[in-house]
Protein backbone atom coordinates (compact mmCIF):
# COMPACT_ATOMS: atom_id res chain seq x y z
CA UNK A 1 0.00 0.00 0.00
CA UNK A 2 2.91 2.05 0.89
CA UNK A 3 4.80 1.62 -2.97
CA UNK A 4 1.23 2.37 -4.27
CA UNK A 5 0.97 5.43 -2.31
CA UNK A 6 4.06 6.69 -3.56
CA UNK A 7 3.56 5.63 -7.06
CA UNK A 8 -0.22 7.66 -6.92
CA UNK A 9 1.92 11.14 -5.14
CA UNK A 10 4.93 10.88 -7.53
CA UNK A 11 2.84 10.64 -10.71
CA UNK A 12 0.35 13.89 -9.30
CA UNK A 13 3.35 15.46 -8.92
CA UNK A 14 4.83 14.71 -12.34
CA UNK A 15 1.38 16.78 -13.32
CA UNK A 16 2.01 19.23 -11.33
CA UNK A 17 5.63 20.00 -12.79
CA UNK A 18 4.34 19.63 -16.15
CA UNK A 19 1.38 22.57 -15.56
CA UNK A 20 4.39 24.44 -13.65
CA UNK A 21 6.31 24.53 -17.03
CA UNK A 22 3.44 24.72 -19.62
CA UNK A 23 2.02 27.83 -17.58
CA UNK A 24 5.64 29.36 -17.67
CA UNK A 25 6.33 28.58 -21.44
CA UNK A 26 2.44 30.30 -21.97
CA UNK A 27 3.59 32.85 -19.81
CA UNK A 28 6.55 33.81 -21.52
CA UNK A 29 4.80 33.02 -25.24
CA UNK A 30 2.48 35.87 -24.31
CA UNK A 31 4.88 38.38 -23.92
CA UNK A 32 7.15 37.63 -26.96
CA UNK A 33 5.15 36.81 -29.55
CA UNK A 34 1.59 38.72 -28.68
CA UNK A 35 3.22 42.07 -26.98
CA UNK A 36 1.04 41.66 -23.75
CA UNK A 37 2.54 43.55 -20.77
CA UNK A 38 3.66 41.03 -17.84
CA UNK A 39 1.49 42.75 -15.78
CA UNK A 40 -1.38 41.49 -17.99
CA UNK A 41 -0.36 38.38 -17.92
CA UNK A 42 -0.14 38.56 -14.12
CA UNK A 43 -3.71 39.55 -13.84
CA UNK A 44 -5.63 37.18 -16.48
CA UNK A 45 -3.39 34.22 -14.80
CA UNK A 46 -4.79 35.05 -11.17
CA UNK A 47 -8.48 35.93 -12.00
CA UNK A 48 -8.55 32.89 -14.15
CA UNK A 49 -7.06 30.53 -11.05
CA UNK A 50 -9.70 32.69 -8.78
CA UNK A 51 -12.43 32.29 -10.81
CA UNK A 52 -11.69 28.21 -10.77
CA UNK A 53 -11.52 28.11 -7.43
CA UNK A 54 -14.81 29.42 -6.54
CA UNK A 55 -16.82 26.04 -5.99
CA UNK A 56 -14.18 25.19 -3.18
CA UNK A 57 -14.26 28.20 -1.73
CA UNK A 58 -18.26 28.14 -1.56
CA UNK A 59 -18.21 24.76 -0.29
CA UNK A 60 -16.42 25.80 2.41
CA UNK A 61 -18.68 28.56 3.48
CA UNK A 62 -21.82 26.54 3.48
CA UNK A 63 -19.89 24.03 5.85
CA UNK A 64 -19.54 26.61 7.91
CA UNK A 65 -16.35 25.65 9.68
CA UNK A 66 -14.00 27.81 9.08
CA UNK A 67 -14.12 31.37 9.81
CA UNK A 68 -12.55 34.06 7.28
CA UNK A 69 -9.67 35.80 8.98
CA UNK A 70 -8.92 38.02 6.47
CA UNK A 71 -5.39 39.65 7.65
CA UNK A 72 -3.33 36.85 6.89
CA UNK A 73 -4.65 36.19 3.64
CA UNK A 74 -3.99 40.34 2.73
CA UNK A 75 -0.17 39.72 3.39
CA UNK A 76 0.27 36.39 1.83
CA UNK A 77 -1.99 37.74 -1.45
CA UNK A 78 -0.37 40.62 -1.78
CA UNK A 79 3.27 39.18 -1.77
CA UNK A 80 1.61 36.57 -4.28
CA UNK A 81 0.88 39.67 -6.87
CA UNK A 82 4.24 40.72 -6.65
CA UNK A 83 5.98 37.84 -6.61
CA UNK A 84 3.49 36.60 -9.48
CA UNK A 85 4.42 40.58 -11.27
CA UNK A 86 8.29 40.01 -10.63
CA UNK A 87 8.29 36.18 -11.96
CA UNK A 88 6.49 37.31 -15.53
CA UNK A 89 8.67 40.27 -16.02
CA UNK A 90 11.46 37.65 -15.62
CA UNK A 91 10.56 35.34 -18.04
CA UNK A 92 10.26 37.74 -20.76
CA UNK A 93 13.76 38.16 -20.86
CA UNK A 94 15.11 34.91 -19.15
CA UNK A 95 14.81 31.46 -21.15
CA UNK A 96 12.65 28.85 -19.64
CA UNK A 97 15.90 26.39 -18.85
CA UNK A 98 17.28 29.39 -16.53
CA UNK A 99 14.21 30.71 -15.03
CA UNK A 100 13.47 27.05 -14.58
CA UNK A 101 16.91 26.59 -12.27
CA UNK A 102 16.17 29.39 -10.34
CA UNK A 103 12.65 27.65 -9.16
CA UNK A 104 14.74 24.97 -7.95
CA UNK A 105 16.40 27.04 -5.54
CA UNK A 106 12.51 27.73 -3.71
CA UNK A 107 12.49 24.92 -1.42
CA UNK A 108 16.21 26.06 0.02
CA UNK A 109 15.32 29.32 0.41
CA UNK A 110 12.26 28.70 2.29
CA UNK A 111 13.74 26.69 4.78
CA UNK A 112 16.38 29.73 5.25
CA UNK A 113 13.68 31.84 6.17
CA UNK A 114 12.18 29.33 8.38
CA UNK A 115 15.22 30.20 10.52
CA UNK A 116 14.43 33.94 10.19
CA UNK A 117 10.63 33.77 10.91
CA UNK A 118 9.42 30.18 13.26
CA UNK A 119 12.55 30.35 14.86
CA UNK A 120 13.79 26.62 13.39
CA UNK A 121 16.96 25.55 13.89
CA UNK A 122 18.78 25.22 10.40
CA UNK A 123 22.00 23.39 10.24
CA UNK A 124 25.21 24.32 8.75
CA UNK A 125 24.89 22.22 5.76
CA UNK A 126 21.83 24.05 4.66
CA UNK A 127 23.65 27.57 5.02
CA UNK A 128 26.42 25.73 2.46
CA UNK A 129 24.40 24.48 0.12
CA UNK A 130 21.96 27.93 0.39
CA UNK A 131 26.02 29.33 -0.64
CA UNK A 132 26.31 26.62 -3.49
CA UNK A 133 23.33 27.43 -5.16
CA UNK A 134 23.79 31.46 -5.17
CA UNK A 135 27.57 31.14 -6.39
CA UNK A 136 26.15 28.74 -9.06
CA UNK A 137 23.52 30.99 -9.95
CA UNK A 138 25.60 34.12 -10.12
CA UNK A 139 28.25 32.39 -12.42
CA UNK A 140 25.58 31.33 -14.50
CA UNK A 141 24.38 34.76 -14.76
CA UNK A 142 27.88 36.19 -15.44
CA UNK A 143 29.07 33.97 -18.32
CA UNK A 144 25.29 33.66 -19.93
CA UNK A 145 26.12 37.38 -21.80
CA UNK A 146 29.13 38.13 -21.02
CA UNK A 147 28.98 41.36 -22.87
CA UNK A 148 26.07 43.08 -21.11
CA UNK A 149 24.53 42.68 -17.54
CA UNK A 150 21.39 42.52 -19.08
CA UNK A 151 20.63 38.55 -18.32
CA UNK A 152 22.23 39.60 -14.79
CA UNK A 153 19.56 41.75 -14.31
CA UNK A 154 16.48 39.43 -15.08
CA UNK A 155 17.66 36.68 -12.67
CA UNK A 156 17.98 38.85 -9.87
CA UNK A 157 14.51 39.83 -10.22
CA UNK A 158 13.61 35.99 -10.35
CA UNK A 159 15.86 35.44 -7.70
CA UNK A 160 13.99 37.88 -5.62
CA UNK A 161 10.19 36.70 -6.94
CA UNK A 162 11.89 33.18 -5.89
CA UNK A 163 12.47 34.29 -2.19
CA UNK A 164 8.69 35.86 -1.95
CA UNK A 165 6.76 32.54 -3.09
CA UNK A 166 9.49 31.24 -0.26
CA UNK A 167 8.26 33.77 2.23
CA UNK A 168 4.71 33.07 1.15
CA UNK A 169 5.04 29.57 1.89
CA UNK A 170 6.84 29.81 5.45
CA UNK A 171 3.92 32.29 6.08
CA UNK A 172 1.49 29.84 5.19
CA UNK A 173 3.14 27.11 7.76
CA UNK A 174 2.86 29.86 10.62
CA UNK A 175 -0.29 31.78 9.92
CA UNK A 176 -3.20 29.31 8.39
CA UNK A 177 -2.79 26.25 9.26
CA UNK A 178 -5.83 25.57 11.02
CA UNK A 179 -7.48 26.59 7.03
CA UNK A 180 -8.02 23.78 4.52
CA UNK A 181 -5.95 24.47 1.49
CA UNK A 182 -8.43 25.18 -0.87
CA UNK A 183 -10.23 27.99 1.16
CA UNK A 184 -6.61 29.34 1.49
CA UNK A 185 -6.16 29.30 -1.68
CA UNK A 186 -8.78 30.77 -3.03
CA UNK A 187 -8.57 34.05 -0.55
CA UNK A 188 -4.93 34.83 -1.41
CA UNK A 189 -5.28 34.22 -4.95
CA UNK A 190 -8.37 36.59 -4.83
CA UNK A 191 -6.32 39.71 -2.89
CA UNK A 192 -3.56 39.00 -5.43
CA UNK A 193 -5.93 39.47 -8.64
CA UNK A 194 -7.41 42.37 -7.28
CA UNK A 195 -4.24 43.81 -6.79
CA UNK A 196 -3.14 43.19 -10.29
CA UNK A 197 -6.34 44.89 -11.79
CA UNK A 198 -5.30 48.47 -11.94
CA UNK A 199 -1.60 47.80 -13.39
CA UNK A 200 -2.75 45.51 -15.92
CA UNK A 201 -5.27 48.33 -16.46
CA UNK A 202 -2.97 51.10 -17.09
CA UNK A 203 -0.59 48.56 -19.27
CA UNK A 204 -3.65 47.66 -21.30
CA UNK A 205 -2.73 45.83 -25.01
CA UNK A 206 -5.38 46.25 -27.60
CA UNK A 207 -8.32 44.51 -27.90
CA UNK A 208 -7.30 42.50 -30.45
CA UNK A 209 -4.17 41.33 -29.21
CA UNK A 210 -6.56 40.28 -26.02
CA UNK A 211 -8.88 38.41 -28.66
CA UNK A 212 -5.59 37.08 -30.41
CA UNK A 213 -4.44 35.40 -26.92
CA UNK A 214 -7.65 35.00 -24.93
CA UNK A 215 -7.38 31.12 -25.22
CA UNK A 216 -4.08 31.13 -23.96
CA UNK A 217 -4.52 33.46 -20.94
CA UNK A 218 -7.37 30.49 -20.35
CA UNK A 219 -4.96 28.06 -20.54
CA UNK A 220 -2.62 29.65 -18.55
CA UNK A 221 -4.86 30.32 -15.47
CA UNK A 222 -6.29 26.65 -15.99
CA UNK A 223 -2.15 25.44 -15.96
CA UNK A 224 -1.84 27.54 -12.27
CA UNK A 225 -5.28 26.17 -11.02
CA UNK A 226 -4.60 22.15 -11.95
CA UNK A 227 -0.58 22.76 -10.51
CA UNK A 228 -2.02 23.60 -7.14
CA UNK A 229 -4.52 20.88 -7.43
CA UNK A 230 -1.98 17.81 -8.20
CA UNK A 231 0.57 19.40 -5.19
CA UNK A 232 -2.44 19.15 -2.75
CA UNK A 233 -2.60 15.43 -4.09
CA UNK A 234 0.95 14.99 -4.30
CA UNK A 235 1.05 15.71 -0.70
CA UNK A 236 -1.52 13.73 0.40
CA UNK A 237 -0.49 10.64 -0.82
CA UNK A 238 3.59 11.00 0.22
CA UNK A 239 5.72 13.03 1.80
CA UNK A 240 7.37 16.05 0.43
CA UNK A 241 11.03 14.44 0.90
CA UNK A 242 9.92 11.50 -0.95
CA UNK A 243 8.64 13.72 -3.71
CA UNK A 244 11.98 15.65 -4.14
CA UNK A 245 14.20 13.62 -6.50
CA UNK A 246 11.38 14.00 -8.81
CA UNK A 247 11.26 17.82 -9.05
CA UNK A 248 14.21 17.90 -11.59
CA UNK A 249 12.25 16.42 -14.32
CA UNK A 250 10.91 19.82 -15.02
CA UNK A 251 13.94 20.87 -16.39
CA UNK A 252 13.81 18.36 -19.41
CA UNK A 253 9.99 19.35 -19.46
CA UNK A 254 11.13 23.23 -19.42
CA UNK A 255 13.66 22.65 -22.24
CA UNK A 256 11.33 20.55 -24.63
CA UNK A 257 8.55 23.41 -24.01
CA UNK A 258 11.62 25.93 -24.89
CA UNK A 259 12.25 24.10 -28.31
CA UNK A 260 8.64 24.79 -29.02
CA UNK A 261 8.32 27.99 -28.66
CA UNK A 262 11.62 28.54 -30.07
CA UNK A 263 13.28 29.63 -27.13
CA UNK A 264 17.04 29.67 -26.53
CA UNK A 265 19.21 26.36 -26.50
CA UNK A 266 20.90 26.15 -22.74
CA UNK A 267 24.25 26.62 -22.87
CA UNK A 268 27.40 24.64 -20.99
CA UNK A 269 26.84 27.33 -17.71
CA UNK A 270 23.49 26.37 -17.57
CA UNK A 271 23.90 22.72 -17.29
CA UNK A 272 26.56 22.75 -15.16
CA UNK A 273 24.70 25.18 -12.38
CA UNK A 274 21.91 22.72 -12.86
CA UNK A 275 23.47 20.36 -12.16
CA UNK A 276 25.31 21.90 -9.23
CA UNK A 277 22.00 23.50 -7.35
CA UNK A 278 20.21 19.49 -7.89
CA UNK A 279 23.62 17.83 -6.16
CA UNK A 280 23.23 20.43 -3.53
CA UNK A 281 19.62 20.07 -2.94
CA UNK A 282 19.53 16.34 -3.35
CA UNK A 283 22.04 16.13 -0.67
CA UNK A 284 19.77 18.35 1.78
CA UNK A 285 17.49 16.72 1.16
CA UNK A 286 18.68 13.07 2.07
CA UNK A 287 20.06 14.50 4.78
CA UNK A 288 16.95 15.74 6.54
CA UNK A 289 15.10 11.80 5.23
CA UNK A 290 17.68 10.34 7.39
CA UNK A 291 17.37 12.32 10.06
CA UNK A 292 13.94 12.17 10.48
CA UNK A 293 13.92 8.23 10.16
CA UNK A 294 16.94 7.83 12.84
CA UNK A 295 14.44 9.89 15.54
CA UNK A 296 11.85 8.07 14.87
CA UNK A 297 13.43 5.53 16.07
CA UNK A 298 13.52 6.33 19.59
CA UNK A 299 9.96 7.82 19.52
CA UNK A 300 7.06 5.90 20.53
CA UNK A 301 3.86 4.97 18.62
CA UNK A 302 2.27 7.53 20.57
CA UNK A 303 3.75 10.41 18.91
CA UNK A 304 2.88 9.90 15.50
CA UNK A 305 0.62 12.39 14.16
CA UNK A 306 0.34 15.76 12.33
Amino acid sequence: MASKAHFQGGLWFIISLTMSATGNAIARYLQVAHGLHSLEVTHFRLLISTTLLIPWALQAHLRGRHAVCLRPHLLRGTLLFISTALWHYGLNKVPLALATIVEFSIPVITLISSYFLLRERVPFTLWLTTAGIFSSLSATSLYYQPDTTTISKELAILLLSAMLYALIDTLHKQQVRALPAYHTLFYVTLTATCWAIWPAYTHASTEQQLLNAMWLLVASGLANSLLLYCLLKAYSHTHLSELAPIRYLQLPIAISLGYAINDPTPIGSTWIASGTIILCTLVLYYRHRNKTRSSSKFASNDTYGC
